[in-house]
C-alpha cells in the first residue's frame, strides 16, 4: 500500500487541533504469546527484531532460507 501524502490518526478520529490524544489501543508486551518465525539472512537485522520483541511471550525461531522455513512449517503444527 502506497499513499500519496502522509496520514494522520488526527484526520480520521475528527478531533479538535489542540485536543492532545494517544494511541486507542493499549497492549502489554507480555500478552503478546505464540510462535513467530523469522526468515532473514541478515543476522544483525534478527538480533535487532528480537531485541524490539524481547519482553514479549513469542518463541521466536530464526532460519537464513526459505527452504529452511519450509521444512519447518511441514515438520512443526504452524498456521500462516
Amino acid at each position: 500500500v502506497q499513499f500519496k501524502r502522509p496520514i494522520h490518526l488526527r484526520d480520521f478520529l475528527m478531533l479538535q487541533p489542540t485536543t492532545e490524544f494517544y494511541s486507542l489501543e493499549r497492549v502489554t508486551p507480555e500478552s503478546i504469546k505464540g510462535k513467530l518465525l523469522i526468515v532473514e539472512d541478515s543476522h544483525l537485522d534478527v538480533n535487532i527484531i528480537k531485541h524490539l520483541l524481547r519482553q514479549t511471550s513469542l518463541q521466536i525461531k530464526h532460519v537464513d532460507t526459505v527452504k529452511a522455513a519450509d521444512e519447518i512449517i511441514a515438520s512443526e503444527d504452524i498456521t500462516l
